[in-house]
């Protein structure tokens, strides 16, 4: 077998800030001092019309999701999507961190999962994007941070940069998700 193209390996990556954060505990006013109170729902590429999105709890769901859509666009001769799954995310330096900022979003306001869930270090993020392209579980994923602090930044800092090196993601689309999380250019 040869080796993979770029298109081939390409993790599709898309971001959908809220303000805080996508758990429910932020619309009650959780730690809202620790949020920016001007920002506004944000996402990155890709957000076109060639882009769906679905949601699943496992990685089998969300394998089933993604070969009924390629399927229901080959019978109606469509032009083929980029199927993103959602992955709600925490993350955090350790990944005992994360789970216990978890535990405390969820002890403001109890909820669970709406769609698979991630909650660790941006290496393991990194690592499980890849995945669930490598493995044909989707072409990629939609991040939904349960909370943005902390989060957003090891986005920037760890996580994309890591998916660039690896030849995940390309430049311009590493460049645009560092740019909306606000972080510096890729070294």
């Amino acid at each position: 077998m040869g080796s993979a193209t770029f298109r081939e390996r390409h993790v599709h990556v898309a971001l959908d800030l809220v303000d805080g954060g996508h758990h429910p505990a932020f619309a009650v006013g959780y730690e809202r001092s620790r949020t920016d109170p001007d920002a506004s729902p944000r996402t990155a590429p890709p957000g076109d019309e060639g882009t769906e999105r679905i949601r699943a709890r496992d990685l089998q769901l969300a394998t089933d999701a993604y070969t009924r859509r390629l399927v229901d666009h080959a019978q109606a001769s469509a032009n083929r999507p980029f199927v993103l799954l959602d992955v709600e995310i925490l993350l955090a330096s350790t990944a005992r961190k994360a789970r216990l900022a978890l535990r405390e979003l969820e002890l403001a306001t109890p909820s669970g999962p709406t769609t698979l869930r991630f909650v660790g270090t941006a290496s393991g993020l990194a690592c499980l994007a890849a995945d669930i392209r490598t493995a044909g579980v989707a072409d990629g994923v939609t991040l939904l941070p349960l909370s943005n602090a902390g989060t957003v930044e090891l986005l920037a800092q760890v996580t994309v940069p890591e998916l660039h090196r690896a030849g995940f993601v390309n430049f311009d689309t590493a460049s645009a998700l560092v740019a909306t999380l606000g972080g510096t250019t890729l070294g």
